[in-house]
Protein backbone atom coordinates (compact mmCIF):
# COMPACT_ATOMS: atom_id res chain seq x y z
CA UNK A 1 0.00 0.00 0.00
CA UNK A 2 2.97 2.30 1.20
CA UNK A 3 4.23 1.82 -2.39
CA UNK A 4 1.43 2.23 -4.42
CA UNK A 5 0.87 5.78 -2.66
CA UNK A 6 4.62 6.35 -3.01
CA UNK A 7 4.03 5.36 -6.91
CA UNK A 8 0.92 7.64 -7.25
CA UNK A 9 2.58 10.77 -5.22
CA UNK A 10 5.73 10.60 -7.74
CA UNK A 11 3.38 10.62 -11.04
CA UNK A 12 1.21 13.84 -9.53
CA UNK A 13 4.85 15.42 -8.89
CA UNK A 14 6.00 14.11 -12.25
CA UNK A 15 2.73 15.23 -14.17
CA UNK A 16 2.35 18.82 -12.43
CA UNK A 17 6.13 19.35 -13.59
CA UNK A 18 5.57 18.32 -17.40
CA UNK A 19 2.13 20.36 -17.59
CA UNK A 20 2.61 23.36 -15.45
CA UNK A 21 -0.53 24.85 -16.76
CA UNK A 22 -2.20 22.07 -15.21
CA UNK A 23 -0.78 23.72 -11.71
CA UNK A 24 -1.74 27.25 -12.84
CA UNK A 25 -5.76 25.83 -13.25
CA UNK A 26 -6.07 24.15 -9.92
CA UNK A 27 -3.76 26.77 -8.39
CA UNK A 28 -6.55 29.44 -9.53
CA UNK A 29 -9.24 27.70 -8.61
CA UNK A 30 -10.85 27.85 -4.80
CA UNK A 31 -10.97 24.79 -2.71
CA UNK A 32 -13.93 22.72 -2.43
CA UNK A 33 -14.97 20.20 0.12
CA UNK A 34 -17.61 19.87 -2.10
CA UNK A 35 -15.27 18.86 -4.80
CA UNK A 36 -13.09 16.71 -2.20
CA UNK A 37 -9.33 18.83 -1.81
CA UNK A 38 -5.73 17.20 -1.32
CA UNK A 39 -2.95 18.77 0.48
CA UNK A 40 0.77 18.96 0.00
CA UNK A 41 3.21 20.33 2.30
CA UNK A 42 6.72 20.11 2.10
CA UNK A 43 10.02 21.39 4.65
CA UNK A 44 13.03 20.32 6.06
CA UNK A 45 13.51 17.36 8.75
CA UNK A 46 15.52 18.64 12.13
CA UNK A 47 18.12 16.05 9.98
CA UNK A 48 18.09 18.08 7.12
CA UNK A 49 16.24 16.04 5.01
CA UNK A 50 13.85 17.07 2.31
CA UNK A 51 10.30 15.94 3.78
CA UNK A 52 6.53 15.64 1.56
CA UNK A 53 3.58 15.29 3.61
CA UNK A 54 0.42 14.44 1.06
CA UNK A 55 -3.01 13.69 2.31
CA UNK A 56 -5.91 11.52 0.73
CA UNK A 57 -9.04 13.42 -0.41
CA UNK A 58 -10.50 15.44 2.07
CA UNK A 59 -14.41 16.08 0.91
CA UNK A 60 -17.27 17.07 3.54
CA UNK A 61 -18.62 13.79 4.31
CA UNK A 62 -14.82 12.92 5.58
CA UNK A 63 -15.60 15.65 8.29
CA UNK A 64 -18.87 15.28 8.87
CA UNK A 65 -18.84 11.57 9.28
CA UNK A 66 -15.33 11.82 10.84
CA UNK A 67 -13.86 9.48 8.18
CA UNK A 68 -10.03 8.36 8.27
CA UNK A 69 -7.83 11.26 5.83
CA UNK A 70 -4.33 9.44 5.64
CA UNK A 71 -1.17 11.62 5.52
CA UNK A 72 1.94 9.87 3.48
CA UNK A 73 5.12 11.28 4.06
CA UNK A 74 8.14 10.87 2.18
CA UNK A 75 11.32 11.73 2.02
CA UNK A 76 13.91 13.00 -0.44
CA UNK A 77 17.03 10.59 0.08
CA UNK A 78 19.88 9.48 -2.28
CA UNK A 79 18.54 11.43 -5.21
CA UNK A 80 15.17 9.77 -4.87
CA UNK A 81 12.21 9.90 -2.94
CA UNK A 82 11.54 7.16 -0.51
CA UNK A 83 8.65 6.58 1.37
CA UNK A 84 9.03 7.39 5.59
CA UNK A 85 5.83 6.38 6.62
CA UNK A 86 1.37 6.72 6.79
CA UNK A 87 -0.55 7.78 8.63
CA UNK A 88 -3.84 8.07 9.64
CA UNK A 89 -5.96 11.22 10.66
CA UNK A 90 -9.70 11.83 12.01
CA UNK A 91 -11.24 15.22 11.77
CA UNK A 92 -11.42 16.21 15.61
CA UNK A 93 -13.43 19.93 14.48
CA UNK A 94 -11.94 23.46 13.99
CA UNK A 95 -10.73 22.12 10.74
CA UNK A 96 -7.92 19.67 12.94
CA UNK A 97 -6.96 16.59 12.15
CA UNK A 98 -5.74 14.19 14.24
CA UNK A 99 -3.90 10.73 14.39
CA UNK A 100 -0.55 8.39 14.59
CA UNK A 101 1.42 7.49 12.18
CA UNK A 102 2.31 3.78 11.81
CA UNK A 103 4.90 4.27 13.92
CA UNK A 104 3.13 5.68 16.15
CA UNK A 105 3.88 9.65 16.53
CA UNK A 106 1.21 11.91 16.75
CA UNK A 107 0.59 14.12 13.71
CA UNK A 108 -2.07 16.79 13.20
CA UNK A 109 -3.36 19.21 10.97
CA UNK A 110 -5.13 22.46 10.09
CA UNK A 111 -7.35 23.70 7.16
CA UNK A 112 -6.36 27.47 6.90
CA UNK A 113 -7.50 30.16 4.27
CA UNK A 114 -11.08 28.82 3.62
CA UNK A 115 -9.11 25.01 3.04
CA UNK A 116 -6.09 26.54 0.93
CA UNK A 117 -3.67 25.97 3.17
CA UNK A 118 -2.67 23.14 5.05
CA UNK A 119 -0.22 23.29 7.95
CA UNK A 120 0.94 19.85 9.75
CA UNK A 121 2.29 19.27 12.87
CA UNK A 122 4.71 16.38 12.97
CA UNK A 123 8.17 15.12 14.92
CA UNK A 124 7.83 18.61 16.80
CA UNK A 125 8.25 20.96 13.61
CA UNK A 126 5.51 22.42 12.04
CA UNK A 127 4.99 22.49 7.65
CA UNK A 128 3.11 24.38 5.89
CA UNK A 129 1.30 23.85 2.01
CA UNK A 130 -1.65 24.39 -0.46
CA UNK A 131 -4.80 22.12 -0.87
CA UNK A 132 -6.25 21.80 -4.14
Amino acid sequence: MLNFLNKLSAVAIGTLFLFPSIAVQIASAAPSLGDGIICIAKGMTNQGQKIYFYTSVIDDNTMQKKQPVSVTINEFMNGEMEPAGLASTTYQGDNTFSGKSQAGSPISFTLLGNYSVVQIQHSGQTFTGVCH
